[in-house]
């Protein structure tokens, strides 16, 4: 990925990013991922919607966090380029992008004019029961298209149902579902992970 952030990405100021790294923190969301009701939520995304990329994304100040995905390698990516920082800003509003190369935010970014060539784009915020937006349940796919308002309305619940089981299991103090063999994201076994991550 090119040092920098891309121009066509938000900014994060401080206070909002030491919120959602709080809330973070709060939720134990970064200590594992891949657990089977995760990669239910995305599969169910990934069905519903006919898109060969799915994912839950969680953002703290420098990267994009994966929970879960379909069609998407790596376990987090650098934020520079990533879509998800436009859905931070829109707060508790899906953002909806029918063709990337039609939209001035992401016409010239580099996950659309080189590989993976994304040109459609649905991500439905993650908000915490502290209004907190975590980050998204995101779907994407290659050529452009128009969501329908059950698939609109189904990322919607997806992503309530996704806050939810952060919510439940940090209040009952469960430790994060994880699955064998797996190593937590806060504690990357080095390198950058692949920039092929839409979000």
């Amino acid at each position: 990925m090119p040092g920098g952030r891309s121009l066509s990405i938000p900014i994060q100021d401080e206070a909002s990013a030491a919120l959602r790294e709080a809330e973070l923190r709060r939720l134990h969301a970064l200590d594992s991922h891949g657990a089977a009701a995760y990669q239910y939520i995305v599969h169910t995304a990934s069905r519903i919607c006919e898109t060969p990329l799915a994912m839950i994304g969680l953002v703290d100040r420098d990267w994009l966090w994966v929970k879960a995905s379909i069609g998407m390698p790596g376990d987090r990516a650098p934020l520079d380029n990533a879509f998800c920082a436009h859905v931070l800003e829109a707060g508790a509003n899906l953002l909806v992008v029918p063709d990337t190369l039609e939209d001035p935010r992401f016409a010239d970014n580099a996950l659309v004019l080189r590989a993976p060539g994304l040109r459609f784009y649905v991500g439905a915020p993650l908000v915490t029961s502290r209004g907190v937006v975590l980050g998204t349940v995101c779907v994407a796919d290659f050529s452009p298209r128009e969501p329908t308002p059950v698939q609109l309305e189904t990322l919607r619940l997806l992503a309530h149902q996704t806050v939810g089981l952060l919510e439940l299991r940090a209040a009952r103090g469960e430790e994060p579902l994880a699955t064998q063999g797996e190593q937590p994201l806060d504690a990357p076994s080095g390198g950058e992970a692949p920039g092929a991550l839409p979000h």
